[in-house]
Formats: C-alpha cells, sequence, structure tokens
C-alpha cells in the first residue's frame, strides 16, 4: 500500500476551491427573470387566485404551488417557458380539484 503525501489543499484558483457568487449580474437577471414571468402570469392565467411561487437560478424558472385544475398547471408551464431568457422549466405545481372524497388533492405526477 502506498501513503498519500500530506494534503495542503488546494492551490488558489483550481476549480475545486469554493468561491463566493459575486453579487453583480446573474443574481439580478435571476430576478428580473423571476419578475417577469410573474407579470406574464398575472396577465395569462384566467383565473385569479392560483397560489404559484417562481424561483429562478441560473434562468431555470421553478414553479411551485397550488392551481384548480391541470389545465392552468399546463398554460402556467407553457406561459413561463415562453417568456423571454428563460432556458428551462420545472413545473411543480399541484392541482386542487376541489372534491372531497379525495381529500382534494388531485396527484399530477407528469410533466406538460
Amino acid at each position: 500500500m502506498m501513503p498519500f503525501p500530506p494534503f495542503d489543499g488546494f492551490p488558489e484558483g483550481t476549480p475545486s476551491v469554493p468561491r463566493p457568487l459575486p453579487a453583480g449580474e446573474p443574481v439580478h437577471a435571476d430576478r428580473d427573470l423571476a419578475l417577469r414571468v410573474a407579470d406574464r402570469l398575472r396577465a395569462g392565467l384566467p383565473q385569479p387566485g392560483q397560489r404559484i411561487v417562481i424561483e429562478v437560478q441560473n434562468r431555470v424558472v421553478v414553479l411551485e404551488g397550488l392551481v384548480t385544475d391541470v389545465h392552468l398547471r399546463r398554460l402556467a408551464h407553457d406561459l413561463t417557458w415562453r417568456t423571454p431568457d428563460v432556458f428551462d422549466v420545472c413545473n411543480r405545481l399541484a392541482c386542487w380539484d376541489g372534491e372531497p372524497d379525495n381529500g382534494g388533492w388531485a396527484d399530477v405526477i407528469a410533466e406538460p
């Protein structure tokens, strides 16, 4: 068995050394993109009162929350995807079908 030499860490500037994210353009661009997606959803969804949380990281939009049916879930996905500068959409919206016999939750697993 060969012994390993003592490890003093990676030299500065190598890809394995964590660096803080600069508070410049990427953070502001993601925030601005989230606001544009919110405006598009607010204007494009036909029924008010949908509970949608929008998160953006590196131009990938994550939709989470609760909508009333599958059609609104698909519409929210499509509206988000058609927003300029969106790289990808992760649709994690759940649907509320309002039926008391199954507790009201409709399991929506397939992506549109």
